[in-house]
């Protein structure tokens, strides 16, 4: 799409499930020169806007099914500047992923990433961390961007969610564990040139 149309919708209708009933849908930014805003995270169509700025955009949808089993998808979505060619939008389907209710299966891969994401690696502490008490979670990013970050139990259930501004070098926030249970969970973010999944013990 071409400035000044800044929104998109993304539509995730063409998911299917030939074993089960699809239970959960969630949409979040993979990537992107600005962070946007999306109206319903768990909804099937739902809007992002804010892409006020041009250059690729992927969002990332992530199905879970009846019996905890995962798949992924990612939209492509290119902003052109005004005047600029008008690009298609591309998106491929999510097909059944094949896990099961104890395997938590994170994406891998993404779309080619822009050289303009950060480089970002994190760590959490302390871990383990007793229940109810706080993480530490720091990001270390080479410049200034927005973090997408969820929590997300061994059965793929998102726990929490928050969006990180990121700055060149560390960055600190905290993380509540008082409604999350002992067990293993998977903090996932996005946002830097791939995606990072780090590891919390609750104990």
């Amino acid at each position: 799409m071409t400035l000044s149309t800044s929104s998109a919708t993304l539509a995730g209708s063409a998911s299917y499930d030939p074993d089960g009933n699809i239970v959960q849908y969630y949409w979040y930014q993979a990537q992107g020169p600005v962070s946007s805003a999306i109206g319903n995270n768990f909804s099937q169509i739902t809007t992002a806007s804010g892409l006020t700025t041009a250059g690729t955009y992927v969002f990332g949808l992530q199905v879970k099914d009846n019996s905890g089993a995962l798949a992924y998808s990612f939209k492509t979505v290119t902003v052109n500047s005004a005047g600029g060619l008008v690009t298609t939008v591309q998106s491929d389907t999510v097909t059944t992923a094949t896990a099961t209710t104890t395997t938590l299966r994170i994406a891998t891969t993404l779309p080619e990433l822009s050289s303009t994401q950060p480089e970002l690696s994190s760590t959490v502490s302390p871990n383990p961390v007793a229940s109810g008490q706080m993480a530490r979670l720091v990001i270390n990013s080479d410049r200034a961007g927005t973090a997408a970050v969820a929590v997300v139990n061994i059965s793929g259930n998102i726990m929490a969610t928050q969006k990180v501004k990121l700055v060149a070098g560390a960055n600190t926030t905290m993380l509540s564990t008082s409604a999350l249970g002992q067990g293993l969970y998977i903090i996932n973010i996005n946002g830097g040139r791939k995606p990072l999944n780090v590891k919390l013990m609750i104990h």
